[in-house]
């Protein structure tokens, strides 16, 4: 019969990159294999524009059937969406307590410290100077720990003569 036969549009090869072809009347369908896209799956698909996966800021690089998310300081895991626990590292000395975003007290990407008595300083890294605050009275010498053995958090006068109260 004159025009009775349906033409095989999938025997034509037209879909690329290992998709499946599906034939129907005067029409042809293409099933792509992850990572393709377009009718004839010829398009490689990018991750980064379909599912905009990097949070918080992340730059993302569309990669083969894959991509990747470069961070912004103080962000971390897969997609960015983890806050990094600057804690984590023990940033503070001398016992003080240290506490950062992951737990509301600080910024992204910061930490602060809560020193001990007798230190100071963004890391407690300073031995405080009791001696600045003017403890010694009638020209007594004062000495603290950053200058003798005296204990941290604490201070000594060595009074003039005719004057007592060593602390």
């Amino acid at each position: 019969s004159l025009c009775g036969q349906d033409v095989d549009e999938c025997l034509s090869g037209p879909c690329d990159n290992g998709a499946t072809c599906s034939h129907d009347i005067n029409s042809f369908a293409c099933v792509c294999v992850e990572g393709w896209e377009g009718v004839q799956c010829a398009d490689e698909r990018d991750e980064c524009a379909t599912f905009a996966p990097c949070n918080n800021d992340g730059f993302c690089e569309d990669l083969f059937n894959a991509y990747e998310c470069t961070c912004q300081p103080g962000w971390g895991g897969e997609n960015c969406d983890v806050d990094i626990d600057e804690c984590g590292s023990a940033p503070c000395l001398h016992g003080g307590a240290c506490s950062d975003s992951t737990d509301a007290a600080a910024q992204i990407n910061a930490f602060t410290c809560a020193c001990t008595p007798g230190y100071e300083g963004d890391r407690c890294q300073i031995d405080s100077d009791e001696c600045l605050s003017g403890t010694c009275d009638n020209g007594a010498a004062c000495s603290d720990s950053t200058t003798s053995d005296v204990g941290i958090d604490n201070f000594f006068c060595a009074c003039e003569a005719g004057f007592s109260g060593g602390t």
